[in-house]
């Protein structure tokens, strides 16, 4: 160190030097974090890939490896639940939850989203993928969750007397993250192609099982189906469904594919299926409205 004039000790050159070369090296590591991981379908360049790996020391003491895996506008994909809701008068609802926060907090939205997480966890139970049931955590989470929902989600009928919720039925949806490309294709973030479902189970309205846990897939087609269906039920005395009430995915399936409510109840999941396509449909598959008495009842029902 050296004394000057004033008698403030000033910082040797080496020092100086040092300090520096700690700030670019620091610096160093997150860009080989930005820059040297990627995807499934999109892996990093090789040199990249190596830089990374001889700061990945580092990065993971000072935490600093996990945040930059993500990038925009898919920095990853939360699981959301849609709950179908029935009530004593025969009526069902569907919601979405969460729901989009009102307020454009960060912190409130970060808890809205983990909240589903806690309670969609799942762990296998058989020789299968598909074999997995809730673990103790999620259940208990679930139960809490859909006690709220049903407390919050109350409802009346013609003479405004309110109606009683009979049981909850669950399903989770996990969304995968839109592929370059998809963008380039003009694939929405709402797409159902995006989408997967997944069958936790029904549940009494005090979040009690109806029984045991249960982790099934279920195809997004006769989900779809099922819930157009069933809301275009509630809304038959005016002839058109309300997709304010439905989850968002599916309300913009239908804004852009009105011509799915058109024809035989029982080829409702099949227009869907070819519609979330991309195909046109078969002039077989689309001969009287949805609503009409002369077809049977929709083959699809909640497992």
């Amino acid at each position: 160190m050296s004394a000057p004039e004033n008698g403030c000790r000033t910082a040797s050159r080496w020092v100086k030097w040092g300090t520096s070369a700690v700030i670019v090296v620091h610096f160093l590591a997150i860009l080989t974090a930005v820059i040297g991981l990627g995807v499934g379908y999109a892996p990093p360049p090789r040199l990249c890939a190596q830089a990374n790996q001889r700061f990945a020391p580092y990065l993971e003491l000072v935490f600093l490896q996990n945040p930059y895996r993500f990038y925009a506008p898919n920095p990853g994909c939360d699981p959301t639940m849609w709950v179908r809701i029935s009530y004593s008068d025969g009526g069902v609802r569907w919601r979405s939850f969460p729901q989009p926060p009102q307020s454009a907090a960060p912190v409130l939205r970060q808890r809205l989203l983990a909240m589903p997480r806690s309670a969609v966890e799942t762990i296998p139970v058989g020789p299968f993928a598909e074999d997995v049931a809730l673990t103790p955590m999620s259940q208990i989470c679930l139960a809490s969750y859909i006690r709220g929902i049903v407390r919050r989600d109350t409802t009346t009928d013609e003479l405004g007397l309110p109606l009683l919720a009979e049981d909850v039925t669950v399903y989770r949806i996990d969304k995968r993250c839109m592929q370059p490309f998809q963008a380039r294709e003009g694939w929405e973030f709402t797409d159902l192609r995006l989408h997967q479902a997944t069958y936790l189970g029904t549940y009494f309205v005090n979040g009690r099982s109806r029984e045991g846990p249960r982790g099934e897939p279920i195809s997004m087609p006769s989900l779809a189906a099922q819930i157009i269906q069933e809301s275009f039920d509630t809304q038959g005395a005016k002839h058109e469904i309300a997709t304010t009430a439905m989850p968002r995915p599916i309300a913009a399936f239908l804004e852009a594919h009105p011509e799915v409510v058109h024809g035989a109840r029982s080829d409702l999941a099949e227009r869907v299926r070819v519609a979330m396509e991309g195909q046109r449909l078969d002039k077989s598959l689309a001969v009287v409205p949805l609503g009409s008495t002369e077809r049977t009842a929709l083959a699809v029902s909640t497992p």
